[in-house]
């Protein structure tokens, strides 16, 4: 939990948010393997801020066992106490073990803190967390279940400032300071400043405050926050409403211009599964327009990206055109790059949840745009080279690529080949800007782009009767790798990783033929677009009717109806069902390959046989 550890985390969340002094540690990240970087990480919750695997030179020694410690991560192991030394540490720190047991960090922490009559609890961690919330609470009295209870409620933890002041009420004189040093071993500081529980304290704290009450003390913390002046504390209200099941005021309060921009900045996850339980995505969009929110040029910006993260295509595109006429004149041309982008993303968006571009001039809008935030962002980048610049050059190189590999599907083999030859190129672009560079949702996308534009291309050659297989088992390497790299940028539930598993789902069913693997692959591609935008959403409805039709195909039509209804729990299953067959998932994408130079060489062996000796 130390400084290092919080920039580790921040440079592997991905580069997308990261500072330019941040990016200063990148060189001995990147240089770790010469001396080597270990972490000692004390009682944490080993979560997806850990990236793994674990850059080059860098190790992790975790201590002691937790459930959620990754496979391969050394854990720390205290010798055992022995002789006179043994007597006396114990003596100190009040544990009372047996000489023969091992020692927990933690657990000597909270022992030592133990009245003497306690002092021979039992050694079970959770009991003693238990134990030493008890004794406080009977020092201090209902306060300290009070103020546990709401942390334990809190979507991200409270602020010191803000316990004392929810405490005042019903406990005045009641501070936080005292509780927080008799359970400082048990607390958690967030980059924020907000206090947070470790996972053992969130149990006690759960177990203490039982459904009935859990649901007044979310009434009380959204009267809190929403009497908050900061928007990103006010924001919170939003969480408690919606947690007491208050729709309409969490409607009113989302659309409120300060709450909307935080939520769609930093927490947009949040933000769509509040729209989802107001009634859905159009729901909102009707009540921002009503509202009369987006009214300049940073506000229609917002708006335009949020209704196309959740499908309003069209509604996105028109408040996109008309930030595009003010951006135009503005006096900053990154803003008329940026907007540019976002009706690009728009048409990508758009034209990947139909399937169906029919024409080159139907991809104009996504062409025109796209090229235009490559020139703009192109120049930005010759005159000032920062990491933001090479972040808005490589969003516009993917674009454009992907609207490359667009009309490669709908124009003849020569066109074909020249904008895939243009794609690749973008992409390779990318590559090099961020060569050594943490993995980023940027670059994961970018090498998305090119896993799908090399399918294309091996399909234009199996189309001609031309070998293909290589081509192919590229494209399924690309993929793989790019979903290696949004996941540890962005975690398993983002929007690229939708793609990742949609296109070797088709790879491995029409081309390779492997329908286990093609049936997993589909899987976490709806379970995944699922979880981001939930079912309404046009792109993951796509999925769902495909995968539904493959599953009738290949004679699973009982588990058709399910997946059309989006029922994640029976998605959930057929996953657990899918990866517990290991022996069906086991394909070799190189032999497949090998075969069709096999059959090529046979074919040229009967065609032009090898000429007779004399």
């Amino acid at each position: 939990g130390g400084t290092a550890c919080k920039l580790l985390r921040r440079l592997y969340d991905g580069i997308d948010e990261v500072t330019d002094e941040e990016l200063l540690m990148m060189p001995v990240i990147s240089n770790a393997s010469q001396g080597g970087v270990i972490l000692f990480l004390d009682d944490v919750e080993v979560g997806p801020w850990l990236p793994v695997p674990l850059p080059p030179g860098v190790r992790c020694i975790v201590a002691p066992r937790t459930n959620t410690t990754p496979k391969g991560f050394a854990r720390l192991q205290l010798q055992r106490l022995e002789g006179p030394a043994a007597v006396e540490l114990q003596k100190r720190a009040g544990a009372g073990k047996a000489v023969n047991e091992p020692v927990n960090p933690l657990w000597l922490k909270l022992a030592a803190q133990l009245p003497q009559q306690h002092r021979l609890a039992t050694a079970e961690l959770p009991v003693l967390v238990t134990t030493t919330v008890e004794l406080l609470e009977k020092d201090l009295g209902p306060s300290v279940t009070f103020v546990l209870g709401a942390i334990a409620c809190s979507r991200v933890g409270l602020q010191a400032k803000e316990i004392n002041e929810l405490l005042q009420p019903d406990f005045p004189g009641a501070v936080w300071d005292e509780v927080s040093r008799r359970l400082a071993p048990l607390l958690v500081q967030a980059e924020t400043g907000a206090v947070q529980l470790k996972r053992l304290l969130q149990i006690c704290a759960e177990r203490k405050v039982p459904p009935e009450e859990r649901v007044q003390v979310h009434k009380r913390l959204a009267k809190f926050f929403w009497s908050q002046l900061d928007p990103r504390r006010r924001v919170e209200a939003c969480f408690h409403f919606f947690r007491t099941g208050n729709l309409a005021r969490l409607l009113d309060t989302l659309v409120e211009w300060p709450i909307f921009q935080v939520l769609e900045r930093d927490h947009r996850s949040a933000l769509l599964e509040y729209c989802r339980a107001v009634g859905g995505y159009a729901v909102v969009r009707r009540t921002l327009a009503k509202a009369g929110t987006a009214h300049r040029l940073p506000q229609r910006i917002v708006v335009g990206r949020f209704l196309s993260h959740v499908g309003e295509f069209a509604a996105a595109k028109e408040m996109l055109l008309e930030a595009k006429k003010e951006a135009a004149v503005s006096k900053d041309p990154t803003d008329l790059g940026q907007v540019c982008t976002l009706i690009a993303e728009n048409e990508i968006r758009y034209w990947d949840s139909l399937r169906n571009w029919s024409s080159p001039g139907a991809l104009k809008d996504l062409m025109d745009n796209s090229q235009t935030a490559v020139n703009i962002f192109e120049e930005q980048l010759r005159s000032c080279d920062r990491m933001s610049s090479r972040v808005d050059y490589a969003q516009a190189l993917s674009r454009w690529a992907n609207g490359c590999f667009k009309i490669s599907c709908v124009t003849n083999m020569v066109f074909a080949y020249r904008f895939l030859g243009k794609a690749d190129d973008a992409i390779q672009k990318v590559e090099e800007l961020f060569k050594g560079c943490p993995p980023s949702k940027v670059l994961g996308r970018a090498i998305l782009v090119r896993g799908v534009a090399k399918l294309v291309l091996g399909h234009n050659r199996q189309r001609y009767t031309l070998p293909h297989r290589e081509i192919l088992v590229e494209a399924s390497q690309l993929l793989i790798r790019a979903e290696e790299i949004l996941v540890k940028a962005a975690g398993e539930v983002n929007e690229g990783s939708i793609y990742t598993h949609g296109n070797l789902g088709e790879l491995y069913l029409h081309d390779v033929g492997h329908v286990p693997l093609a049936l997993l692959h589909n899987t976490k591609s709806c379970l995944v677009g699922l979880k981001l935008w939930g079912a309404e959403h046009p792109n993951v409805e796509r999925k769902l009717r495909e995968f539904a039709a493959i599953l009738g195909a290949v004679g699973f039509s009982s588990h058709a109806q399910p997946v059309l209804a989006g029922d994640m729990q029976a998605l959930q299953e057929m996953l657990q069902i899918f990866t517990s067959q290991e022996h069906l998932l086991d394909f070799d994408l190189q032999q497949w390959q090998r075969e069709e130079d096999a059959a090529a060489l046979d074919y040229a062996s009967r065609r032009w046989p090898a000429p007779e000796d004399d």
